[in-house]
């Protein structure tokens, strides 16, 4: 017995099958809990946040229905219609001294005979809407508007005769946004952050009031009754759980019963384990046991070799080693998957990515997948393996074919009605490349899930059934839509460089719909890329485009990538106008219309467009370089606007939130007709500055990421400011320097600006100092 059980000490696979049980306790034990426990409390607090956001919502629903019958009362006074009638000014400032006195929640009161009294003198677009209804007769509720970045609040209530007969004009009425926390808080405040929102038409919602601290919680909004447009949101404490005890009763006696089944299984294990251990030891002769024992211990053991190996030759097992093969780690990047399309991007390996994606769609009680493909010249094998994949999970696919990705994007938006997707596509990468972009539930993979995929493809746990293929054409629907938001009244001539890439037969064409005169340069699909790569951030691939512009003396030109949801454009005089000095434009066209509006840019861009935001009463926001990135701080932030430096922009005032080359354009031509100037005019508009393109050294794809932390931790940058949101961004008073691992290739990015050149070789030498110092085999081009 002792010999059994010291080779029973000795056995690996016991251990491992031990902590196996004990790891599934734990997560099933978390299953549980978030179940059980977090669920139903989370459903208690929305509940208690909900009511809460009613209340105030009421409180301030009462107040302005309070504020609007006095004011009502107060324009009935015959003083206020015969001050109006008469011009009498003094009479008109004894009255409103007087109302201010009665009023004290308003902080201006005026007496308007007619609109132009007021918008002869102000630029209040809301304050002459509020009058050019009140003086109709009509009683308009409340409205805000922000001036010299403070939020205020008008009312406008008409100023008529005892029998309404007769209007003489309008009594306007105004008080800060702030002034609103004091009917909010009430006689009992209420814990946690308040926001008051104003919705207005064609813009998007926009923050005039908030107050309480900052917080996680649960967050619900509720509609102000009696004003059009305003909501109160409001975001529960971060000790809410103090007020709402979590309902623990059946937890426990859930952990109870999976406690006393894993302690079970664990003592089935271990009694096998003892079984085949004397079982072995007799094989061995040194144990002792019956010959019909061992016979029987025996042929149960070859019983279990042979279900194993029918199980991996069903796909169900998979060696380790094979699947590292299969699924190399290193294409699963952090937004998407890229690699080699002969030794990595494979038809095996687009048929397991299938199956995985049809079985994660399936397992959450979804039924469709949208599928699309670029135009390379392995993505039609790569989209037929992934559709096969799909479909053999049980799970529906509707086909969109060969179309750019914001087609894709468009599609799944609007036509499908499909909440994921992916589409075959290496982007910019080289030909040699391929990929997949993935959309789960309205919104791009984070890092963590697409991580995720590599350990569930090697698993193998995948659904069968029989899935459903249909296909449907997006492309007309997609034109149609920006024909019908874009109105250029003075076309110009542009050429168009689609570097072969699948936006190809359809930019010339859209372009010309909207009256402007197209020189198509590589717009032939063609996935060998015959001409340049499709990257438009490499200055190199643009030099062909600037030739033609030069020679079609067009007024400009727009390079695309290879899957069209990046854009790069070119002045008359061949200038390169890099994506962030193009949100530059888009940002001072767009808080023109809608200011206090946040914009958001990645940590490349200029810092000229962070003072540009701020001049024009924005908010600017940096982030971490990804359009994943981008994607997801603009849904976090409700930004109208937001793009990267590799010309990834997003519009969601007009558009719908996701990265469109095209639908920039587009946007910039619009601007250039409503402006009357040229692209050059334009952006000598600007400040300047001295600036590098991107920057790509190659190095080590398994080492980039510990190079970047070794020069965080090491480098020595003086009196710089430095910011390591995504690598290191260093702030000086004259310009600024990055370096950061790139997220799509083996390389380090860099990128410099400065007030001028001199500073600019400044700043490249001190990089190259540290660089050099931290990794001495490093070869930079500056």
């Amino acid at each position: 017995m002792l010999t059994v059980l010291r080779n029973l000490a000795k056995t690996p696979i016991l251990l491992l099958g031990i902590m196996t049980v004990v790891g599934v306790a734990i997560f099933a034990a978390n299953k549980l809990y978030q179940k059980q426990v977090i669920q139903p409390w989370n459903s208690l607090a929305v509940k208690h946040t909900s009511e809460q956001a009613k209340v105030l919502a009421d409180r301030l629903s009462a107040h302005f229905i309070s504020l609007e019958k006095q004011l009502k009362e107060a324009s009935l006074s015959p003083s206020l219609f015969q001050a109006l009638r008469s011009v009498d000014q003094q009479q008109a400032k004894t009255i409103q001294n007087n109302l201010l006195q009665k009023l004290p929640a308003v902080q201006e009161f005026l007496l308007l005979r007619s609109i132009e009294d007021y918008s002869a003198h102000s630029e209040n677009f809301v304050a002459v809407d509020l009058l050019r209804q009140s003086n109709t007769g009509a009683y308009p509720h409340a409205a805000a508007i922000q001036l010299d970045g403070v939020w205020m609040v008008y009312i406008a209530t008409p100023v008529a005769n005892n029998d309404n007969s007769e209007i003489a004009g309008s009594l306007l009425a105004s008080f800060p946004a702030s002034a609103l926390n004091k009917p909010l808080a009430g006689s009992q405040p209420i814990p946690g952050l308040t926001t008051i929102r104003q919705s207005t038409r064609g813009f998007a919602p926009q923050t005039i009031f908030s107050q309480g601290k900052n917080s996680t919680g649960h967050h619900v909004a509720v509609a102000v009754k009696n004003i059009t447009g305003w909501e109160v949101a409001h975001t529960a404490p971060d000790n809410l759980a103090n007020d709402i005890p979590k309902p623990v009763t059946y937890f426990l006696a859930s952990l109870t019963g999976v406690s006393l089944l894993a302690l079970a299984v664990i003592g089935s294990l271990i009694a096998y384990s003892m079984y085949l251990t004397k079982a072995n030891l007799a094989l061995a002769g040194e144990g002792d046991i019956s010959p019909k024992d061992l016979e029987r211990m025996v042929a149960k053991k070859l019983a279990q070799q042979r279900r194993t190996a029918n199980q991996k030759k069903h796909g169900m097992l998979t060696d380790s080693t094979d699947a590292t093969e299969l699924y190399p780690n290193e294409v699963f990047r952090n937004y998407d998957i890229r690699g080699d399309a002969q030794t990595q991007i494979t038809i095996e390996f687009a048929e397991a990515l299938g199956k995985t994606l049809g079985t994660r769609t399936v397992r959450a009680s979804q039924t469709t997948l949208a599928v699309a493909a670029d135009g390379r010249t392995t993505s039609p094998e790569l989209q037929k393996a992934l559709i096969k994949g799909i479909l053999s999970t049980g799970c529906d696919v509707v086909d969109f074919g060969c179309i750019p990705t914001p087609v894709f994007n468009f599609g799944m938006q609007n036509l499908a009605n499909i909440e994921s997707g992916v589409i075959v596509t290496a982007s910019h990468n080289p030909a040699s490349d391929n990929g997949f972009k993935i959309i789960i539930d309205g919104g791009v993979m984070e890092p963590s899930a697409i991580a995720q995929l590599a350990e569930t493809m090697c698993l193998a746990d995948w659904q069968n059934g029989d899935g459903e293929h249909s296909r449907q054409d997006v492309v007309e629907a997609y034109c149609a839509a920006i024909t019908n938001d874009i109105v250029i009244a003075k076309p110009p001539h542009v050429v168009t460089d689609c570097a072969n890439g699948v936006l190809g037969p359809i930019a010339p064409r859209l372009l010309s719909t909207l009256g402007c005169e197209v020189t198509p340069l590589y717009c032939d699909v063609d996935g060998k890329f015959p001409y340049h790569d499709p990257d438009p951030s490499n200055p190199d691939n643009l030099m062909d485009l600037i030739a033609i512009v030069k020679h079609e003396n067009a007024d400009l030109g727009l390079a695309f990538d290879g899957d069209g949801d990046r854009v790069v454009a070119i002045t008359g005089s061949g200038r390169i106008v890099w994506p962030d000095e193009l949100l530059m434009i888009f940002s001072r066209d767009l808080l023109a219309k809608q200011p206090g509006s946040d914009i958001v840019f990645d940590v490349k861009s200029t810092r000229r467009l962070r003072n540009l935001i701020s001049s024009y009463g924005g908010r600017p926001v940096m982030c971490k370089t990804g359009h994943s990135n981008i994607r997801r701080k603009i849904k976090e932030t409700e930004a109208p606007l937001g793009g990267e430096y590799s010309g990834h922009i997003f519009f969601s005032d007009r558009w719908f939130g996701f990265d469109d080359g095209l639908y920039a354009a587009t946007r910039l031509l619009e601007i250039m007709s409503l402006r009357e100037q040229s692209l050059d005019e334009i952006i000598d508009s600007f400040e300047g500055s001295t600036a590098t393109a991107e920057i790509k050294v190659p190095v080590a794809n398994d080492k980039k990421f510990d190079f970047i932390e070794q020069i965080i931790e090491k480098a020595k940058f003086g009196q710089g400011s430095l910011n390591k949101m995504d690598g290191l961004r260093v702030e000086f008073s004259d310009g600024w320097g990055l370096v950061r691992a790139s997220n799509t290739s083996a390389s380090l990015t860099l990128r410099f600006e400065a007030d001028n050149k001199q500073a600019l070789k400044n700043i490249q030498g001190l990089f190259r100092e540290q660089i050099t110092s931290i990794i001495p085999d490093i070869t930079l081009p500056f």
